[in-house]
């Protein structure tokens, strides 16, 4: 085999770059908007307990 057929086999071997990324992206875009609407939810969360534990000491002084 020549040097230029094992670079055209070479070619052949490696996938287009465009080839599953647009779906791996969007998968993974998608994951991450999930991740940080669960982590805003459990902020808000977060705070209305702690608002809730303000509350609690301010009546019960």
């Amino acid at each position: 085999m020549t040097k230029k057929q094992e670079e055209e086999s070479a070619c052949e071997r490696v996938p287009e770059e465009s080839e599953g990324k647009p779906d791996e992206e969007q998968e993974l875009v998608e994951e991450i908007e999930s991740f940080n609407d669960a982590l805003s939810e459990i902020g808000k969360t977060a705070q209305e307990d702690a608002d809730s534990w303000d509350q609690f000491h301010i009546t019960t002084k």
